[in-house]
């Protein structure tokens, strides 16, 4: 019903780092539609919200957190990717304590954590591409692969050209079948349905969720 992305990281070397959290979506041609990071809070259409910037790693639990609340994205959007940058230009493979996780925001249930600190395949990237969340072709429903792709760029903006070209290259399965829901998942399988209509309420970031009756 509703996902939401968190990050966190900590004081490097006695350096403060300033990692980012950013959502880029893009429709059926790969093309820009909208970008949500920390200087654009807010998706167009209400349906993305972003914490706001942290430059210090200094928070508690995540420092940047992105909320999606599926039902009310934009019908032109047919890909949400998630990325982390480092805005100060360390390799994301150095920064201490730093990791994400994909949870459902609503359950407090952790879908996926990644690993950025020691990550071999990080090594002299600035960026990765973490997950894309996008339109089953059939279907319509929502669904969820990790790409675990490494990138550069200190801002979401410098890693777009690269999203769109690694979608074009290594499109979403369309054999990709929702797990058994009662089964608990070890590791992120590469697509996973995400259902029940949630939104958010007017004028406020508190998530409602509508069930069928």
């Amino acid at each position: 019903s509703v996902l939401a992305m968190g990050l966190a990281w900590d004081v490097t070397d006695g350096v403060n780092i300033d990692l980012d959290a950013s959502a880029v979506c893009l429709d059926s041609r790969l093309n820009l539609v909208d970008l949500i990071y920390f200087k654009n809070l807010r998706s167009a259409d209400g349906s993305i919200h972003h914490s706001g910037d942290e430059r210090e790693g200094d928070e508690v639990g995540d420092d940047e957190k992105i909320i999606v609340a599926l039902n009310a994205v934009n019908p032109r959007v047919e890909h949400i990717v998630f990325v982390i940058n480092s805005y100060s230009e360390q390799e994301l493979d150095d920064v201490a304590m730093a990791s994400c996780h994909l949870f459902d925001p609503i359950k407090r249930i952790d879908l996926a954590t990644y690993t950025l600190t020691n990550n071999a395949s990080l090594d002299k990237h600035t960026a990765v591409l973490l997950a894309d969340l996008y339109r089953d072709a059939s279907t319509r429903d929502w669904m969820m692969r990790i790409l675990s792709v490494p990138s550069q760029g200190k801002t979401a903006r410098r890693c777009i050209g690269h999203i769109a070209d690694y979608l074009k290259a290594v499109p979403p399965s369309t054999a990709a079948i929702p797990p058994n829901p009662d089964v608990v998942m070890t590791e992120m399988p590469v697509a996973v349905a995400l259902e029940q209509d949630i939104s958010f309420a007017p004028d406020d970031e508190e998530v409602v969720v509508a069930t069928a009756m």
